[in-house]
């Protein structure tokens, strides 16, 4: 998903040169910046922020601090529809953001998060 990202990156910076626009916005792809690509009105740009824009979850998410436009999208295609799990646990638990748990008679361990699971949500 990182390789993609960046490649989606790539291919928007090139569009921007290649017409002569110096950016306004230092990050484009920080929300302010993602607002003045998509004001400049240009389709191939507009087809990679299409999805996002359109996507409501995507852009709740991003109100997260630290989550941006492409991990918003990287969380949902990896979770799918949030509905299939009936508690937050059973996401995260899906998400192996819980940490393992040994048990032996009266002994319980707490040990950290396991490595199963998808990586890219972890």
């Amino acid at each position: 998903m990182k390789r993609q990202s960046t490649s989606l990156k790539n291919k928007i910076h090139p569009e921007i040169l290649r017409r002569g626009i110096r950016p306004k916005e230092r990050n484009l792809f920080s929300k302010d910046g993602m607002k003045y690509l998509e004001d400049l009105e240009i389709g191939s740009i507009s087809h990679y922020l299409k999805y996002y824009l359109q996507n409501e979850d995507a852009m709740l998410l991003t109100t997260i601090p630290g989550i941006g436009f492409y991990g918003a999208l990287l969380i949902i295609s990896e979770i799918g529809d949030i509905h299939r799990f009936p508690s937050p646990e059973k996401l995260c638990s899906y998400a192996r953001l819980v940490p393992s748990l040994h048990q032996s008679g009266r002994m319980t361990r707490y040990r950290p998060i396991t490595k199963v699971g998808s990586r890219y949500l972890r």
